[in-house]
């Protein structure tokens, strides 16, 4: 626990350093054999309308370490900060958005938020 501590005390010094923090969406999609189908022809086409959007990444899933990642696709989202996130998904656009997930009650989408910690060169 104390490493865990110790790892996020650091995490509001990050801009102090040059280090960019951006932030992630992330959608784990698993539709049974649906998924790859129902997130390039009807989930991505509603992410990609989104305002402010840094960075779209969308990948299949190989391999899990855990039989409890229950995924066949993942898609990213990267926003400069929290705040266009917020202002991308109160849009129409972001509505839609929401209006999707809504409609699948739960069921194969799960979305986390997370701010990045590290962000690599291109």
């Amino acid at each position: 626990m104390k490493v865990q501590n110790a790892i996020f005390s650091f995490v509001p010094f990050l801009p102090a350093i040059g280090m960019n923090t951006m932030t992630r969406v992330t959608f784990l999609i698993d539709r049974g054999e649906d998924s790859e189908s129902y997130a390039t022809r009807t989930f991505l086409p509603l992410l990609r309308a989104l305002a402010d959007v840094r960075r779209l990444e969308a990948a299949r899933v190989l391999a899990a370490a855990t039989a409890q990642l229950a995924a066949r696709i993942i898609i990213d989202v990267y926003f400069d900060d929290d705040a266009r996130m917020n202002e991308s998904f109160a849009s129409a656009e972001g509505r839609r958005v929401s209006r999707e997930i809504i409609n699948a009650a739960g069921a194969g989408i799960e979305m986390i938020t997370a701010d990045v910690l590290d962000v690599g060169t291109d």
